[in-house]
């Protein structure tokens, strides 16, 4: 007689609780009750690959955060999210709407970078996308965390570059299963799993401080390095001179994010 394993259950209550973390943790509370047929039928409808906190290559310093993800949608190469390549990995996080400035700042960080860090980001319109384009075009390997489902590519405009993420032996991973879609509500905490699969977080431009500040919360929290680029003085609006007034790193070049990551940075006077 067929029987369902832990994992098959975790896996099913997020399907039935569509990605949704602490929805998933009042679930397992209340011993949320499955018939193996409800279970055989949830299984079916993944497409993607899974992996779940019950699993021997679930990466072992996700436990040591608040709250680590309970089940993971993906396709892609998970490897790139293991411990040794977290800490050979930047998170680079900005604006929706960001300027040639820091689409040139971004690119040209990323081209310093590639050969030997893994580039993170959240697939979003403006800094991200470039991140993960800038990442492809020179051949090195970029995470994308989804705020919708791992099938559901949001914004649309950003499908090719989903599938040349994949293509590209990247990876895009979710915590939500299939076509869920995306909600204002899930991307502030999917931020939090950006931040644990980096070293490090920099900040290329952002002007407004909604998701940007959520992510360096995160960082702050999870007391990762927080990095940004410089802006003129005159621009009032820039949240990245804001967050280097308040104790960020500021980086001038690849150079200096590299070595901030790898604890090299020092005051020389």
């Amino acid at each position: 007689m067929y029987e369902f394993t832990p994992r098959e259950y975790l896996i099913y209550l997020s399907i039935l609780a569509n990605g949704e973390h602490f929805k998933m943790l009042e679930m397992l509370k209340n011993k949320q009750e499955a018939k193996v047929s409800e279970i055989r039928k949830a299984m079916q409808t993944v497409k993607s690959k899974v992996i779940t906190y019950l699993d021997p290559e679930y990466p072992s310093y996700l436990k040591r955060y608040d709250h680590p993800p309970l089940v993971l949608f993906y396709y892609g190469d998970i490897s790139l999210i293991n411990e040794e390549n977290m800490n050979n990995s930047v998170a680079i996080i900005g604006t929706r709407k960001p300027t040639n400035y820091g689409l040139t700042a971004t690119s040209e960080i990323v081209k310093g970078l590639y050969k030997d860090k893994v580039i993170v980001s959240g697939m979003a319109k403006g800094i991200d996308a470039q991140a993960h384009w800038e990442t492809i075009k020179n051949g090195g390997k970029t995470v994308a965390v989804l705020g919708s489902g791992i099938d559901n590519v949001y914004p649309v405009e950003n499908t090719d570059l989903y599938f040349e993420i994949i293509k590209s032996g990247g990876l895009v991973i979710s915590e939500h299963p299939n076509m869920v879609t995306p909600d204002a509500i899930h991307f502030p905490f999917r931020n939090r799993l950006i931040v644990q699969f980096s070293k490090g977080v920099l900040v290329t431009e952002a002007f407004e401080k909604s998701g940007t500040s959520i992510t360096v919360g995160h960082a702050l929290r999870m007391n990762k390095d927080v990095m940004c680029i410089p802006y003129p003085y005159y621009i009032k609006e820039s949240f990245c001179n804001e967050l280097i007034y308040e104790g960020s790193f500021l980086v001038r070049d690849s150079e200096d994010v590299r070595l901030v990551l790898e604890g090299g940075r020092n005051i020389v006077f």
